[in-house]
């Protein structure tokens, strides 16, 4: 980000370069109308004729136009700095825009030492676009590369987008460490193991090669004597998240999280239902919800933040329904019910709201089940009403009197053990009762006034039903 105006642009720029790190830092071209070196070290560079663009912000000449340069046209003398390619750790990167890419070239950001010593460039066949950061090497028959490679870039080619390489060179293991980092996200990581001494550099050239073959545009080139961390790669890159490293907030099985996300970030998953309350323990990049609501995820790094959407998520509700005799039972615990007579168009049944419901007429019966936020209906249960080993449907055998009734009732020719089933109009059982003998009175005083159904079951096996009227 360049000045912009007097005074604001005076507080842009050091909002961003107070997030550069000084520490290590080499050289730092900004281009701001100039080849100079903003580190303290002045290591101004050289070119001939140069072109200035605009710059990811929209500055006029404030990044470096390369379509015109030349090979190796902007060079500064890095002699005092071989050793930093050879045995020791080290930082490169800047803001990148092509303009367009000529198939079968290698378009070069960077070369340290002679023509691809260490190098940062790109190559496309025409089809796939990849970059390559890496070392030639004395095996030492033959002169090789140890690269990293990342393929598919092409969608970053004709934007402006920010390349950073760290190379952390660990001696007693003779071993680099090398991670690409694409807009402050890590997205390539690679380990080299090799004598330092096999490292090609021809100290005759010293030079840092900036937009060899490269037709387009580079601003704000760092380079570091030391690895720096992930977190300082995001300060230098200085943006917050974009749309394509959040991904998008999705519902996967039973847990949520951001689908497509390649965000290195701290997670803090919320209840939108309570205020954006942050949820204890919640700090993972995937949640599991215990309860259905609805719920976000906040991501900070440094002094970025983003707040997801809220999106609703269901716990998983059980709609299986068990059949005993008459008597239909949800398997689900502890939420609200609803039953529906699915022969007549899956109209709601009218007080049928308890995790059981005894149908008083033949047909096929479902059960909605909700928790508050979600709910789910069951399939269709058929259950037949069966009049199979009545003794006398009439009630000759077993009476029931007095009816209508007041305060009790007295049921007769019964047997030790039936069960006495008390129903209302819309099939939900009031009372049950357990008859000890062939005669049983059965208290009313809990029911309201109204029309109610006496079932007798002897186990499962329904016996007879009598119609009962209670007023008072």
């Amino acid at each position: 980000m360049k000045k912009i105006l007097l005074i604001a642009g005076l507080i842009l720029t050091q909002q961003v370069l107070s997030q550069i790190p000084t520490n290590g830092l080499s050289v730092h071209y900004p281009f701001n109308g100039n080849v100079n070196d903003t580190s303290s070290n002045n290591y101004h560079a050289t070119v001939a004729n140069p072109t200035y663009a605009a710059d990811r912000n929209g500055n006029a000449s404030k990044a470096i136009q390369t379509g015109d340069l030349g090979s190796y046209a902007l060079q500064h003398d890095y002699s005092a700095h071989v050793a930093d390619f050879k045995t020791q750790s080290f930082s490169y990167g800047c803001w990148l825009k092509f303009d367009y890419f000529i198939p079968n070239q290698y378009p070069t950001v960077m070369n340290n030492g002679a023509v691809n010593d260490n190098f940062f460039r790109f190559f496309s066949d025409g089809t796939d676009a990849i970059l390559q950061t890496g070392y030639r090497v004395n095996d030492p028959f033959s002169v090789q590369y140890r690269t990293l490679t990342a393929y598919d870039l092409q969608d970053y080619f004709l934007e402006w987008t920010h390349y950073m390489v760290t190379s952390d060179y660990d001696a007693a293991n003779d071993t680099r460490i090398v991670k690409l980092f694409i807009n402050g996200q890590l997205h390539q990581t690679a380990s080299y193991t090799f004598s330092e001494s096999q490292i090609l550099y021809n100290p005759a050239v010293n030079a840092l090669g900036l937009g060899t073959n490269l037709n387009g545009a580079i601003d704000d080139f760092v380079y570091y004597t030391r690895a720096i961390s992930e977190d300082e790669v995001f300060a230098i890159y200085g943006e917050c998240f974009t749309t394509e490293q959040i991904g998008t907030i999705a519902s996967i099985g039973n847990v949520i999280a951001l689908n497509g996300s390649t965000i290195n970030a701290d997670y803090q998953w919320v209840d939108c239902d309570n205020s954006n309350a942050p949820i204890s323990g919640a700090t993972s990049p995937t949640f599991s919800p215990l309860a259905s609501g609805n719920y976000a995820v906040v991501l900070t790094k440094n002094t970025c933040s983003y707040t997801s959407p809220c999106i609703s998520y269901c716990v998983p509700l059980t709609t299986t329904v068990s059949l005993s005799g008459n008597t239909l039972t949800s398997l689900q615990n502890g939420t609200s019910y609803q039953w529906f007579d699915c022969d007549n168009g899956n109209a709601p049944i009218s007080g049928a709201t308890s995790q059981t419901f005894t149908p008083t007429v033949s047909g096929n019966y479902a059960v909605q089940v909700g928790d508050g936020s979600c709910s789910d209906l069951s399939d269709c249960q058929s259950v037949t009403i069966s009049t199979a080993g009545l003794n006398n449907i009439n009630g000759n055998q077993i009476q029931l009197f007095p009816n209508p009734a007041n305060d009790f009732i007295q049921l007769t020719g019964l047997e030790a053990g039936h069960e006495i089933r008390i129903l209302s109009l819309n099939g939900s059982v009031v009372a049950e009762i357990h008859a000890k003998s062939n005669e049983s009175i059965v208290s009313l005083s809990e029911l309201e006034n109204g029309v109610y159904f006496i079932h007798i079951y002897a186990g499962d096996k329904f016996v007879t039903a009598k119609k009962l009227s209670v007023i008072r």
